[in-house]
């Protein structure tokens, strides 16, 4: 294997095909997966249990064969082909392979995070009595656009927005900005808890306070002076004269 970095090399080409495939297969999965959840749940929506949840289930379960045919494959290949960028810089200080590495970190890790927030999705569906349809709906939605990120990368790892070597047509007028940062966004997105259709949004309660209206002859309460002590609330004037009025009478009876 050759030190040197080289886009038409082997690990170079590798590593674009299985982003590739591995967005294939995503897309696929989440494809099917959407279109069986139209057709038997569609338009009533909700939790379902029993043998419906195990059609899902059996469904949900060959998912996991997109993370042992292509997960470790493409962080080989990710390796190899970072520990060449790596003797290049060294050896030709190009700042484009300084470049190249950073994207070629970043999209690993950037994989690495979404693969990972699929993986605890789908065992958080699987290990519920009874599924949401229309969560799990929405979960096939954002796996799609998580394939669409794996493509763009096989497309863009070793080239720039406007490079004349991206000649995808779905990708060539798309936003690349806009793409790129599907890879930081969507794993938070993947992760979001879903409410689920029978639990209504818990309503504040607002106790309803009694207006009282005052005495057109009361007087209005003064200020009492900064070396007086100010009643307590809840205390009435009423029985604070009786008080005053007990402790006098039990003064003019001692001798």
């Amino acid at each position: 294997m050759t030190r040197i970095f080289d886009r038409s090399d082997y690990e170079s080409r590798s590593l674009k095909t299985c982003y590739r495939e591995l967005g294939d297969r995503l897309s696929q999965e989440a494809a099917a997966l959407r279109s069986a959840l139209h057709e038997r749940h569609y338009p009533g929506f909700g939790l379902v249990g029993g043998a419906k949840r195990r059609l899902i289930i059996a469904q949900l379960r060959q998912w996991h064969d997109i993370f042992r045919d292509y997960a470790e494959r493409l962080f080989r290949l990710s390796f190899e082909v970072e520990e060449k960028l790596v003797h290049s810089i060294a050896l030709e200080r190009k700042g484009e392979h300084r470049d190249l590495y950073e994207r070629v970190r970043a999209r690993k890790g950037e994989t690495d995070q979404i693969l990972r927030a699929i993986h605890w999705k789908l065992r958080q569906f699987q290990t519920q009595p009874e599924i949401d349809t229309e969560a799990l709906y929405d979960f096939c939605v954002l796996a799609h656009r998580a394939a669409q990120f794996l493509h763009f990368t096989a497309l863009a790892l070793f080239t720039a927005p406007g490079d004349s070597r991206a000649k995808d047509p779905v990708f060539r007028e798309s936003d690349w900005q806009e793409l790129d940062k599907l890879g930081k966004n969507l794993p938070s997105a993947i992760r979001a808890e879903y409410a689920t259709f029978r639990a209504a949004p818990a309503e504040p309660v607002v106790a309803e306070a009694e207006l009282v209206e005052p005495a057109a002859d009361a007087e209005p309460a003064r200020d009492p002076g900064p070396g007086r002590r100010r009643r307590r609330a809840g205390g009435t004037a009423s029985t604070d004269a009786a008080a005053q009025l007990e402790r006098l009478r039990h003064a003019r009876r001692r001798p």
